[in-house]
């Protein structure tokens, strides 16, 4: 079952998924970082993957504050 949340309700959980956003951004920014940071290709190949799978995160939460933003309903693509 679909419900439409309130506007207190979509406001707050967009403000969540704001800082969750940015929280992604945040996280790949460090690791690339880190993979900068070492000459070991192991661990350079290891943080790079991590930063793909936080710009994967934040596509993926860029999807569900637009959804609720522009519908009301939660919903993302992954």
């Amino acid at each position: 079952r679909k419900d439409k949340l309130s506007e207190e309700k979509r406001m707050s959980l967009m403000e969540i998924i704001s800082l969750a956003i940015e929280n992604e951004t945040t996280a790949k920014d460090a690791y690339l970082d880190l993979a900068n940071q070492t000459d070991d290709p192991s661990g350079k190949a290891m943080f790079n993957q991590l930063a793909d799978e936080e710009d994967h995160h934040h596509g993926i939460l860029k999807s569900a504050y637009w959804s609720l933003n522009q519908t009301g309903e939660w919903r993302w693509n992954d």
